[in-house]
């Protein structure tokens, strides 16, 4: 392609497409238009990546999962057994899970099972997760780090609005202002159903898929003991 038809293709100047290639312009590209650069001159997924490295600092690349994306994740979850493991999109919804995951939370089954707005709203998650009140913080601070993401989303907007109208989150959402990425390897202590309210501790493990970055594998492994010293061990 000519840089004329680049540049009409990007509805910018040929002037400054030209000026661009010859390294006239900073390379610091919105990802709107690094992303329609990426599809007019037809560059693979890891030539996208590179631009976006180069031309945006370190803008990671992320991808909509598709089917066969989900297909090899439910294998990965289905391996973890006998620890729960599950997968969940950008915004905690719940789009793959293994069978012990289904047999601890029957609700991450059901449609449109949100992790997140169940933990945060459900009256059932305060009976499992044992001191949930502290933990609470920490799922906020999640969800402050995705709207600095994704300020315009219309559906983590919807999942704040209902997440803010329960008291406690809001109180703690005004009066703590951290910003989390992920809960990996935090312990959980479950009190699960069933099971005489026998108490099973957890730690999170947080997985990110390499090309679908949006996607979070999490595999609930049962904590270990610590280990004290042996006999006649100092």
């Amino acid at each position: 392609m000519s840089q004329a038809e680049v540049a009409r293709s990007l509805d910018v100047s040929e002037r400054w497409f030209r000026d661009l290639e010859r390294g006239v312009i900073p390379p610091r590209l919105s990802r709107k238009l690094i992303d329609r650069l990426a599809e007019v001159l037809s560059l693979g997924p890891d030539e996208h990546w590179a631009l976006c490295q180069y031309a945006a600092g370190t803008t990671p690349l992320t991808k909509e999962a598709s089917q066969t994306d989900l297909n090899t994740v439910r294998l990965l979850l289905d391996r973890q057994s006998p620890a729960p493991a599950y997968c969940t999109d950008s915004l905690w919804n719940i789009v793959a899970l293994n069978q012990e995951m289904h047999a601890w939370f029957p609700w991450a089954k059901l449609p449109q099972a949100n992790l997140m707005h169940w933990i945060l709203t459900d009256p059932e998650a305060r009976e499992i997760l044992v001191d949930w009140i502290d933990h609470v913080p920490v799922f906020l601070a999640q969800i402050r780090f995705a709207l600095a993401c994704r300020p315009d989303d219309s559906e983590l907007a919807m999942l704040v609005e209902d997440v803010l109208r329960e008291p406690e989150c809001f109180r703690i959402w005004t009066e703590d202002r951290s910003v989390t990425a992920y809960a990996d390897g935090r312990v959980f202590r479950l009190r699960l159903p069933g099971r005489e309210r026998e108490e099973v501790e957890v730690v999170s493990h947080v997985l990110i898929p390499a090309y679908s970055q949006d996607l979070r594998l999490v595999i609930l492994a049962p904590r270990e003991p610590a280990c004290g010293p042996g006999p006649g061990r100092a």
